[in-house]
């Protein structure tokens, strides 16, 4: 656990992911909300995650990761890919909590804290690893 710690604070790039994040969830959160009214929470949850997942791939991609390189074919697959495994998790939790507590917003927190940590280490380690990363 200290490891961990000492890992985080050492690490400015968990911090930008973080903050990134904060501000993905923004837009993820006033596009479920809105959409929610209207339509089911699955279906909303799924393309208010689509919507701002742009916002968190150009964002992390420069300034979390600082990854340079070109977007590429290959880059986006593994983001998307990244953003499916998130979106998994985060869409049943999102379902799971509310058909449990009905309430929206705990079953937002709680499935988007439960998929920023599976996102992290996907985006950092595998995504957005650079050369640098390697070595």
């Amino acid at each position: 656990m200290k490891n961990i710690l000492y890992y985080l604070r050492s690490d400015n790039s968990f911090i930008k992911f973080i903050f990134i994040g904060t501000m993905t969830t923004a837009i993820d959160f006033i596009i479920y909300m809105l959409l929610s009214q209207q339509l089911p929470l699955s279906l909303s949850k799924s393309i208010s995650m689509l919507c701002s997942s742009v916002f968190s791939y150009i964002f992390n991609k420069i300034w979390s990761f600082h990854n340079k390189n070109k977007t590429t074919l290959s880059y986006l697959m593994k983001f998307y890919f990244t953003l499916s495994i998130n979106m998994l998790i985060n869409v049943n939790m999102n379902q799971f909590i509310y058909n449990r507590y009905g309430t929206k917003i705990i079953a937002f927190i709680t499935a988007t804290g439960c998929a920023t940590i599976a996102n992290f280490l996907l985006q950092k380690y595998w995504v957005f690893k650079t050369k640098e990363d390697k070595q």
